[in-house]
């Protein structure tokens, strides 16, 4: 299984250390997954080089 690239992972562990964290913890998965695409698009990733189908 292929892992998220170190970008997103840094920006997703900023976001569990800021005020942020109740929303993401508490999010849905789909809500969870949508944060994920976001980022990817951020850093410009391939749809598949996340890992996560």
């Amino acid at each position: 299984m292929k892992t998220m690239p170190q970008e997103i992972q840094l920006e997703i562990l900023d976001i569990l250390e800021s005020e942020r964290r109740e929303e993401l913890i508490k999010a849905s998965k789909v809500k969870q997954a949508r944060l994920i695409v976001q980022l990817k698009k951020k850093y410009d990733f391939e749809k598949r080089s996340l890992g996560m189908n």
